[in-house]
């Protein structure tokens, strides 16, 4: 039986089924109810992509990229930034 793996790293195995939610042993991914989720962040299951043997880490990846590129724009000063606004004296 196929395993899935979801973006946050957790690997639902068949074999094992998910005893935390009531899942039997031998319950293929696409059997699963509508309404179960991710033990470990609830995500559902369509964030969930077939395993390919060995954790993949494209969530965190792409976070951790996204993360950089806030914290860069963060650093730039803005192009407001020189402008200081008195005000008019009457």
């Amino acid at each position: 039986m196929v395993k899935y793996q979801c973006r946050r790293q957790h690997i639902y195995e068949p074999a094992r089924g998910d005893p935390t939610q009531g899942i039997p042993q031998e319950t293929a991914f696409e059997d699963l109810p509508y309404s179960w989720v991710c033990p470990l962040c609830g995500a559902t299951k369509s964030f969930f992509l077939k395993h390919g043997g060995k954790p993949t880490n494209d969530y965190a990846a792409r976070h951790h990229h996204q993360k950089e590129r806030e914290e860069s724009r963060s650093r730039q000063p803005s192009r407001n930034a020189a402008k200081v606004f008195r005000p008019v004296k009457s």
